[in-house]
Formats: C-alpha cells, structure tokens, sequence
C-alpha cells in the first residue's frame, strides 16, 4: 500500500539529496532510492494510525487531511526521516 500522509517529494523537501542517498542507497547507485523512503513512510503512517487508533479515532484519515490536523503528515515526515 502506497503512503497517503505524505510523499517522498515532501521528504525531498525536508532532507538533502546527501542526506537521502545515505540513508536509502544499499545497493551504491549513488542515487536515492525512492522504494526506500515510500517503506519509511508507509512504517511511519502505520505509527501514526496506531497512535490515533488507540486515542479513538478512526484510522486511516480520510484524505484531504482535515484543516487542523496538518500535524499528521508533520508527524509522519518526521517519523520517516
């Protein structure tokens, strides 16, 4: 299941392109490896749900993000990075 709460163009915001090949190139491309970041994220988002699961609420939010609740994909990018 591809990640819903935030893209790898957002973690390509968030993170230099150094950084991202570093912490996703195994296989010494030299490049980043974007399968790598959408598991990061995927991993992150199912944190997020459990966290809002076990609160109560209904997982996983409906998209659009609701106004209000922007800190789920603030907190998932911050998960995956």
């Amino acid at each position: 299941m591809p990640p819903i709460y935030a893209t790898v163009d957002e973690v390509r915001l968030l993170v230099s392109k150094e950084l991202l090949i570093e912490m996703t190139d195994d296989a010494g491309s030299g490049q980043v490896d974007d399968p790598v970041v959408d598991l990061a994220l995927v991993n992150a988002e199912g944190e997020v749900n459990a966290a809002l699961a076990n609160a109560g609420y209904e997982v996983p939010v409906a998209l659009p993000i609701p106004p209000g609740a922007e800190v789920i994909k603030t907190i998932t990018l911050w998960l995956a990075t």
